[in-house]
């Protein structure tokens, strides 16, 4: 009995098992994940943003965003709370306009893609509230002259304001103003009342008699 049919089949076998061996090769290759060359980098960033606020009071937030060289990061997208405000320009700075609340916080994140390469920076920022005590009220009092003689007129302008969420005019306040010598002496006086905005003009005579000095 011949055993060239053997043979053959054992050839065929081999030949089944390289072409077998090649085919799983082949979709164990196509199977295989691409290798991830994404590269994560960091940015630096400077940001100014109101440590204190009141209300819902609107205020500017400054960032410039810069690479681990000190290279401007131009066109990064900026957002805070995950809302998009704005895109750095050439320089790697973005102004927009933010009501930051008491006592919320908030998180900033910038990101710049280049390529495979994703440059980002985060930061997280709190503006406290303003208590009653941060507010001040101010009074700007002018006069037409700095001389005077006994027998003239002063002519006065008050200016009132106030700075708490911001700077803001005192209408309507009733102002006493007394005209006095330095050791407390009340020569003359008069009460004033400002406006709309705060302002208010007066006339204070002063007495024929009165002494010379401050």
């Amino acid at each position: 009995m011949s055993n060239k049919p053997t043979r053959n089949f054992f050839a065929l076998f081999a030949m089944f098992l390289i072409l077998g061996a090649g085919t799983l090769a082949s979709l164990d290759a196509n199977a295989r994940p691409k290798p991830d060359r994404t590269t994560t980098k960091p940015l630096l960033h400077v940001i100014n943003y109101p440590y204190q606020i009141t209300g819902k009071a609107k205020t500017k937030i400054h960032l410039t965003l810069f690479h681990t060289n000190m290279q401007p990061a131009a066109g990064a997208t900026v957002t805070v709370d995950k809302k998009k405000v704005g895109e750095t320009d050439k320089h790697g700075t973005l102004i927009f306009d933010f009501v930051p609340g008491s006592g919320k916080a908030h998180t900033l994140k910038a990101t710049l893609k280049k390529g495979n390469i994703t440059y980002s920076t985060t930061k997280t920022f709190t503006s406290n509230a303003r208590t009653a005590s941060f507010r001040s009220d101010n009074l700007f009092v002018y006069t037409d002259r700095g001389v005077y003689k006994p027998g003239d007129s002063i002519q006065v302008r008050l200016l009132a304001w106030e700075l708490l969420a911001d700077y803001k005019a005192i209408p309507d306040a009733d102002i006493d103003l007394l005209l006095q010598t330095p050791d407390g002496r009340i020569l003359n006086g008069l009460k004033v009342k400002t406006g709309a905005f705060g302002t208010a003009h007066a006339t204070l005579p002063l007495p024929t008699e009165m002494p010379e000095g401050r």
